[in-house]
């Protein structure tokens, strides 16, 4: 396989920090994301700083079909690691979030991650690569004031630990990993919060992890041979870990017992 990694949400944040680890790492980078300006700025920093090369793709891949559009443009490049960074988040109980709102959460962090995710393992379930897939505490905890948001990043939790189960079912060398952080001082919170109609009393006392420090948690689960890499949001510290969701099947297989 190439040394190609592809992130979503590249042109800042967490996306930015992510394409910066992995060129240091010597990864070429595919870099996705909406802002043209800012792909270019990074691709220059990227080239410069690392001498890797660096491919921008703008698109918003909250657009229908969009996702399979730009999978398409990029398939040629051989992407051996896949990152679904890009999201968008809404801290608000269920019948304050906006409906515009709702459809972009939907659309971004389920539908173009499902699309890329199911199409990467296509293509690559017995090759040398990894699918990661950048969840949330909130993936695998209801947090209050965030129902539907959690709704999305539970069914990025459950759809990445339920391909890297089918792989490990039918022997297929690639591996799907979830990266689970907790609050990260970006647009992304600054954005979530911006339609929010909660006090802001008390997010003073919240604690942050930089993107850069998870970038370097998502480096150290994509050496690592675990599925999930996650945040205790008690006292911030990484973990690397096995399957969180229980699993079950509809049907026995010839391994299985009786």
């Amino acid at each position: 396989m190439s040394n190609v990694v592809m992130v979503t949400g590249a042109s800042a944040g967490v996306g930015r920090s992510l394409a910066h680890r992995f060129a240091a790492e010597g990864f070429d980078i595919v870099a996705v994301a909406r802002r043209r300006e800012l792909l270019d700025t990074l691709a220059s920093e990227i080239e410069s700083e690392y001498g890797k090369r660096v491919t921008p793709v703008c698109a918003d891949l909250a657009e229908p079909g969009a996702a399979e559009r730009v999978y398409d443009e990029v398939r040629a490049l051989e992407v051996s690691v896949l990152i679904n960074n890009a999201g968008i988040g809404d801290w608000n109980y269920a019948w304050d979030v906006g409906i515009d709102r709702l459809h972009s959460m939907i659309d971004l962090n389920v539908r173009a991650l499902a699309v890329f995710s199911v199409l990467f393992a296509q293509d690559n379930k017995d090759n040398d690569a990894q699918l990661i897939n950048v969840a949330s505490a909130a993936g695998y905890a209801l947090f209050v004031g965030a129902a539907p948001y959690s709704a999305t990043k539970f069914f990025v939790t459950a759809l990445t630990e339920g391909i890297e189960h089918d792989l490990q079912a039918t022997g297929g060398t690639m591996r799907a990993k979830l990266l689970v952080p907790g609050p990260i001082d970006t647009e992304f919170t600054a954005v979530s919060l911006s339609e929010s109609k909660f006090p802001r009393r008390g997010t003073s006392k919240v604690k942050f992890h930089t993107p850069d420090e998870i970038a370097d948690f998502t480096y150290q689960l994509y050496e690592s041979d675990r599925v999930v890499g996650i945040v205790d949001t008690t006292d911030m510290s990484f973990h690397l870990g096995n399957h969180v969701h229980p699993t079950a099947r509809l049907t026995k297989s010839q391994t299985d017992k009786p």
